[in-house]
C-alpha cells in the first residue's frame, strides 16, 4: 500500500473532482484523498501488523535513523561495518536486519544494496554494500 500512495492519490483526486462535477482537481479534493489514504494505511497496519511488531517499531525507527546518519557520513558500508562502526556490535542481527529492511522498504527507499560477487579463486563469499540513495 505505501508504495502506491502517489498514483492512488492522483486517481482518487480525479474521481473526487468528477464526483463534484469539476474538471480540475483542487486542494479540497487532495485533502479528502489524503484522509482516505491515511485511513487505509492505518487500517492496513491494524489488520496486518501484530501488537508485538508494533511495539518494536520505535526501536527500529531509532536504529534506522542512526544507520542512515552513519551511511550518510561513511558512504558505502557492509553489514559488518555497520554493526561494528555504527552500533559497536551492541545490536543483534535481527534488530540490524529489521532496521535495514525498514530503510529499504520505505517509499522511496532511503538506502540501496549493491551485491559484489566474489573473485573466482577467493574463499570469501559475495559482499553486500549498503549506501544512501
Amino acid at each position: 500500500m505505501p508504495e502506491r500512495h502517489a498514483p492512488m492519490l492522483m486517481r482518487l483526486a480525479i474521481l473526487f473532482a468528477l464526483t463534484d462535477l469539476q474538471t480540475n482537481i483542487d486542494a479540497r479534493n487532495i485533502d479528502s484523498v489524503m484522509a482516505w489514504i491515511e485511513f487505509a494505511t492505518i487500517s492496513t497496519q491494524y489488520f496486518f501488523v501484530s501488537a508485538a511488531e508494533e511495539a518494536k517499531m520505535p526501536a527500529v525507527l531509532d536504529l534506522s535513523n542512526r544507520a542512515l546518519a552513519f551511511l550518510e557520513s561513511y558512504g558505502k558500508a557492509t553489514l559488518k561495518e555497520i554493526s561494528s562502526n555504527c552500533f559497536n556490535r551492541l545490536v543483534s542481527k535481527n534488530q540490524l536486519d529489521a532496521c535495514l529492511d525498514h530503510l529499504l522498504n520505505t517509499t522511496p527507499p532511503k538506502i540501496s544494496v549493491t551485491l559484489v560477487e566474489r573473485v573466482l579463486d577467493s574463499p570469501s563469499s559475495s559482499s553486500r554494500f549498503y549506501e544512501v540513495v
